[in-house]
């Protein structure tokens, strides 16, 4: 069975606790290529007023990323998630 990549690229999954503590968010984003380590990762923002952790006049929250695991997400493809 061929298992090479038809692409480079990869889809990150960034995932975090939400305003209540309890409740999951996620965003994802395409990366160019695969990485290897955490410090290869672009930082990312979200909406924190959305998510009750952060105030309406400043809501810009940046996730910091603390490990990722590599998910098989076809024969041919791995993908990240970013916790």
């Amino acid at each position: 069975m061929d298992v090479t990549p038809y692409t480079d690229k990869i889809i990150a999954e960034y995932v975090w606790i939400g305003g209540s503590g309890i409740d999951m968010r996620s965003k994802s984003r395409t990366l160019s290529k695969p990485v290897e380590h955490p410090s290869e990762l672009p930082k990312w923002n979200y909406d924190g007023s959305s998510t009750g952790q952060a105030p309406g006049d400043d809501s810009e929250v940046i996730l910091s990323k603390s490990f990722f695991i590599f998910l098989l997400s076809s024969k041919h493809h791995f993908d990240l998630m970013i916790l």
